[in-house]
């Protein structure tokens, strides 16, 4: 080989060694530079934030469900307790919240609470020991129905008096219901009454002693006296409109008509009434209770 050709390989051998330098370095600087591109648009993929706030919001929307629902039926407020001390009087009553109506829901509270201490005012003494409290019988967007439970103790009394009260609202007109305002208050209401389940509210009776009071009821407290009592009932005024002490209150499937029975039995006495039995006397008016029929 002479000396000019080898001269002109090596010259080629040269060029095509820094070629290929060249290019691995042009390679490896794209890759490198493809990578930052990958990381930046991970950093800044599009959809992230709205995840989050999807998210959170997809929470905020539970919460607010749960708060509407509760206990297998639509809830649209909440029951907390306020409590009335008065000396050794003790009230502890409901309040709503979270009605979705600031106007209606203070109305509803201002109503509960001035309906039990009208009751108090009336007729417990301001020097006995009282500790009333409070059970809701039903709750529902249209309903609200409260019994109250205590036992007064007044210096002068014979003995201690069992105290049972009610109240029950409608949540959509704001407004006290009365027994007269649910039901018509007939013969059929009466003898529905007297052929009723015997409720215990707490008095753990035997049931001889719920016999003794089953039967004073029905030999000592006539038809036309039921109807009377009835039209009277759900008043706080015990001493002209409602005499007998009758209240009553709701459960989703039937009505509570308590009335006053000698100390001996208790004071008042409870009978439930499945709705179904008293069909024609549900008032047409009142679609609350005939919802609770559906």
């Amino acid at each position: 080989m002479n000396k000019k050709l080898k001269i002109a390989l090596l010259i080629a051998a040269s060029l095509f060694t820094v070629a290929c330098t060249n290019t691995q370095k042009t390679k490896a600087t794209s890759t490198k530079d493809n990578m930052q591109s990958s990381r930046v648009e991970q950093n800044k993929k599009p959809g992230t934030a709205s995840v989050a706030e999807n998210t959170t919001s997809s929470k905020e929307n539970e919460n607010k469900s749960t708060a509407q629902s509760s206990n297998g039926s639509t809830r649209i407020y909440s029951i907390t307790q306020n409590v009335y001390k008065n000396k050794n009087i003790t009230v502890n009553y409901p309040e709503i919240t979270n009605l979705g109506d600031a106007n209606k829901q203070s109305t509803i509270n201002q109503l509960i609470k001035n309906d039990v201490l009208a009751y108090i005012n009336r007729n417990i003494a301001e020097d006995s020991n009282l500790e009333l409290k409070f059970n809701v019988k039903l709750q529902t967007p249209d309903l609200l129905s409260i019994q109250y439970l205590g036992v007064a103790s007044a210096p002068n009394a014979a003995h201690p008096s069992n105290i049972f009260y009610t109240t029950n609202i409608s949540i959509r007109d704001a407004k006290k219901l009365r027994l007269s305002d649910l039901v018509n208050v007939d013969v059929n209401l009466a003898n529905a009454f007297k052929k009723g389940q015997y409720v215990d509210s707490g008095s753990n009776y035997t049931k001889e002693e719920q016999a003794q009071i089953i039967k004073y009821v029905n030999d000592n407290i006539s038809t036309n006296d039921l109807i009377k009592y009835f039209n009277g009932a759900d008043s706080p005024d015990v001493e002209n409109i409602n005499p007998s002490s009758t209240f009553s209150y709701l459960t989703k499937d039937s009505i509570v008509i308590s009335t006053n029975v000698p100390h001996a039995l208790g004071d008042h006495a409870e009978f439930s009434i499945p709705y179904k039995n008293i069909q024609s006397n549900i008032n047409e008016k009142n679609s609350a209770i005939k919802g609770l029929m559906n």
